[in-house]
């Protein structure tokens, strides 16, 4: 976990407001907070509830919460996340397994075999594009699935919105707006 420490370098005091340095780290917080919800949902913008085929999405298209900034045991914290089940396999990748009919005899797919799946995802890259099944329509009781790679969207998008500074340099303009003509001379660095 990273540490903000503040030094100030200035005789004069006075113009040190701590309530308006934690309203700066919370409007800092809750800006880059409306990007990283932007790019959850990019991840996501062209599924359709109906899913590929008629094959509805269980669940529907995923949405994400934004709970924050709020403090918690003395660190401020933004979430961002969903409870989806199909957005979590995609995330975090599956093993190869058996899918089996369970409310029917048969499983109903589109296939011409191993490899016709256009995905619309890819690991590493926030986004989404057209993609889904090619072929004509099968039937079976089973399928190996040969499983999937996670593709890793949380980390994608810690590691972008870190690359960017977005959250440091909103933060930085907010403590000098607050310290005022101090606010030249306030400097922040890592511990």
């Amino acid at each position: 976990m990273a540490t903000i420490v503040f030094k100030p370098i200035a005789r004069d005091l006075g113009a040190y407001k701590p309530k308006e340095i934690m309203r700066a780290f919370e409007k800092g917080l809750a800006e880059v907070g409306e990007e990283i919800h932007k790019d959850f949902n990019k991840t996501t913008k062209t599924w359709s509830p109906g899913g590929t085929d008629g094959k509805p999405i269980p669940g529907g298209v995923p949405r994400f919460r934004k709970f924050g900034p709020r403090m918690i045991a003395q660190a401020m914290m933004l979430e961002v996340s969903t409870s989806h089940s199909v957005y979590y396999y995609l995330n975090f990748g599956t093993r190869a397994h058996t899918v089996r009919a369970r409310h029917a005899k048969v499983l109903r797919f589109r296939t011409e075999g191993r490899g016709s799946y256009r995905a619309k995802t890819r690991q590493g890259w926030i986004g989404s594009q057209g993609g889904g099944p090619r072929g004509p329509w099968t039937m079976r009781r089973s399928v190996k699935h040969p499983g999937n790679f996670g593709r890793g969207w949380d980390v994608t998008i810690a590691e972008q919105t870190a690359s960017k500074q977005k959250l440091t340099k909103t933060i930085n303009a907010g403590i000098r707006a607050a310290l005022g003509a101090m606010g030249t001379f306030a400097r922040g660095g890592p511990s």
